[in-house]
């Protein structure tokens, strides 16, 4: 087991967008696809993903049982309630972990 842990930061409603960066196409998959496949070949444990707008149609993209999805009520209030989700999953999950690393969508 690894002492560091992984958060996808991926709640956002991508609102000046106006759809969800998540599901766009990166190659063969979704953006959100392919950022779980980059954390899995790392060598973090536990990874967490932060869902939160969109989350019914997002969650479906992850097709890794490696990972731990998670729901931010509260992503509206910005990424930092994405941040929080993510730190106290990660301490439920991983008691021994000594440091953290920050994932985005672009």
């Amino acid at each position: 087991m690894s002492d560091v842990g992984l958060i996808i930061l991926a709640a956002g409603a991508s609102v000046r967008m106006g759809t969800s960066k998540q599901l766009l196409r990166y190659g063969e998959q979704s953006l959100i696809g392919h950022i779980v496949e980059v954390a899995n070949a790392s060598v973090c444990y536990p990874i967490i993903v932060v869902l939160g707008a969109y989350f019914e149609h997002i969650k479906p993209e992850i097709n890794s049982e490696q990972v731990h999805i998670v729901k931010n009520p509260l992503f509206g209030e910005g990424i930092s309630s994405s941040i929080r989700v993510g730190i106290e999953a990660l301490n439920l999950m991983n008691k021994e972990a000594k440091a953290v690393v920050l994932m985005q969508k672009c």
